[in-house]
């Protein structure tokens, strides 16, 4: 089903991905040391740094982890102009969401209607469909279509052609237009055009600051209205000058260390340029004392220069050089006895070795270093090789609770923690007598509603007696995770009972739970709706009763009779809507349901 209000979704993704504002030859990348660290894992991060400022696929095919991978690429599909996106580049993606607005956004700027098949949401598959076509059939196209504005707009972004915003007759929408044609075609004059008729958006400044970062021409950030620090920090990114950076004008005041204040508008575009150059030299030119120090730390950590490390003036300077020793595996380098602990301890986890963890000399970073790795490594063994008793405990419970077994729970000393154990295991084993053991009365309310929401077993509710609320809560979510109306009559209050019944009904789709529903009306009627909806059954939103509020109900049942109008393709269920505004949306949805009617 698609509205037509779900155009404005669309636009936003569509006509952004068709700004070919970016340079056509991605600029090489500079050499920076990421391939001469020793730990994969430190290795990646280098590389994942790299992508995110120089939206470089390069960068993104050397990562291994598919998250991080994922994201890069996601970020290049944002960044990068339309003519570099290709099919093989959409199968690159693992998430299914991520893949389909690729392939949307391939399909549209290629006017290719074969490529919307292989989007797996049908929503989103229907807006490819309906934009190609828009595009693909031209001004007649639109000139037979009752929304004729979207239209419009789509081909005149599509075609290049800004004559066709003049047929737009909203005012808002036609500043909308003149944009999105502005984006592709690179022409500030266009963005002179626009007249900001909405009180809630510039849109002309969003104009000029598109095409002067296209451009690459600063003149055009003069244009803009409002704030346009953002405008020359891009191009100055973009183009990698920071001569570009002094041309910022406004002045944003803050307070130094001492209390003097000091102008940090020009902070961010030196900060950014430095560190995507990567050139140090730059972080002197940063006002901030936190944000330089962290300029320079950046920098030395993706160049491995210990030296940068040494112009840092608060906390971070020891962090700077402990990272980079335990990078190098050269702990002994350092004459803190923090620092050496902290590079210990980085080294553990990087190598995933607890014989790391024996080097460092303080108690409780040794055993928080041991249980680290124990816990990475699933080996309970571990936590006898932690010094702190506490901490002992504390790793052998948490182990309890990832196996089920008592014996672990036996090996700690403290009977607090002991007692914990067992409740762990209880939880994980199902056991609700192991809740009893020791602890408060919130110790033990924690372990009935952890055992009662992870077996969905509302016995475990029951045993709560100290807390009604927390009672309530614990049936309440049971209940839904089992779509059972019996559990929602054991909650004693009354609108949570019926908020139960709600959610309950939004999941089964099933009307009669629905009519438990007595006092809240708001409830009830999107029951309903949700309900006829599933089911295409149009007597359930007459089910959806007026009240004080009529309004929102009107909204609710017109929404109703749409939605099945469409899925039926019944033009004539349009009829029962409540004014002419939504007759005659519902109408276009049902012409959209039917595109060869």
């Amino acid at each position: 089903m698609i509205s037509k209000y779900l155009f404005s979704i669309i636009l936003a993704v569509i006509l952004l991905f068709l700004l070919t504002s970016c340079s056509k030859e991605i600029t090489p990348p500079k050499q920076v040391l990421c391939e001469g660290y020793k730990n994969n894992l430190i290795r990646e991060q280098c590389w994942i740094r790299l992508s995110m400022v120089k939206s470089d696929l390069t960068y993104c095919d050397k990562i291994s982890f598919p998250e991080y991978k994922e994201g890069c690429y996601r970020d290049y599909l944002l960044k990068s102009p339309a003519e570099n996106i290709d099919l093989s580049f959409c199968e690159k993606f693992i998430l299914s969401e991520n893949k389909d607005t690729c392939l949307l956004n391939y399909a549209v700027y290629k006017k290719n209607l074969e490529s919307c098949n292989k989007i797996q949401s049908q929503s989103l598959k229907d807006s490819c469909t309906m934009a190609t076509s828009f595009i693909n059939g031209g001004v007649a196209n639109c000139d037979a279509l009752d929304f004729k504005d979207d239209c419009y707009m789509f081909v005149a972004a599509g075609e290049k052609d800004s004559s066709l915003c003049e047929k737009i007759k909203d005012e808002s929408g036609k500043d909308v237009c003149y944009l999105r044609v502005a984006y592709v075609t690179h022409d500030d004059s266009l963005c002179d055009k626009i007249q900001d008729k909405d009180a809630d958006y510039i849109h002309s400044d969003q104009c000029y600051n598109s095409v002067a970062l296209a451009k690459k021409d600063v003149k055009v950030c003069d244009k803009i209205k409002g704030f346009n620090m953002s405008c020359y920090q891009n191009i100055a990114i973009a183009t990698e000058d920071p001569l570009i950076c002094e041309l910022i004008g406004v002045s944003i005041v803050s307070m130094d260390d001492t209390g003097m204040e000091i102008d940090i508008s020009k902070d961010e575009c030196f900060n950014s340029l430095a560190l995507l150059i990567p050139d140090a030299s730059l972080c002197g030119k940063v006002k901030e004392s936190y944000t330089r120090s962290r300029c320079y730390y950046d920098i030395a950590i993706s160049t491995d220069d210990a030296g940068l490390c040494d112009l840092i003036l608060n906390d971070l300077k020891s962090s700077c050089h402990t990272t980079l020793a335990a990078y190098k595996e050269s702990c002994e380098s350092l004459t803190s006895p923090e620092d050496k602990d902290g590079c210990y301890y980085q080294i553990a986890e990087y190598s995933v070795n607890a014989n790391f963890c024996g080097n460092i000399q303080n108690e409780i970073t040794q055993s928080s270093c041991y249980s680290a790795i124990a816990h990475t490594l699933n080996d309970s063994s571990l936590c006898e090789s932690i010094p702190n008793q506490e901490q002992k405990g504390e790793c052998y419970a948490s182990f309890g609770a990832i196996t089920g077994t008592l014996e672990i729970c036996e090996k700690i000393k403290s009977q607090n923690e002991k007692d914990r154990c067992y409740r762990n295991v209880g939880v994980t084993i199902g056991n609700l007598s192991l809740c009893d053991f020791g602890g408060d009365s919130y110790d033990k309310q924690m372990c009935y509603e952890s055992l009662a929401k992870k077996n969905n077993n509302p016995a475990g509710c029951a045993k709560i007696e100290d807390n009604i609320g927390a009672k309530d809560l614990c049936f309440n979510d049971v209940a839904t995770a089992t779509n059972s109306t019996i559990i929602c009559n054991q909650i004693s209050d009354s609108e949570l009972t019926e908020s139960c019944y709600y959610y309950v009904g939004l999941n089964t789709k099933d009307p009669s739970v629905c009519a438990k529903i007595k006092t809240q009306w708001y409830y009830r009627n999107e029951c309903y709706q949700s309900a006829a909806i599933a089911k295409i059954d149009v007597s359930l939103c007459e089910k959806i009763q007026e009240t004080e509020n009529d309004q929102y109900v009107i909204t609710t049942k017109d929404a109703c009779y749409q939605e099945i109008a469409a899925k039926l393709k019944d033009s004539t269920l349009c009829e029962k809507a409540h004014s002419s505004e939504a007759k005659e949306n519902c109408l276009n949805l049902v012409k959209l349901s039917s595109p060869n009617s």
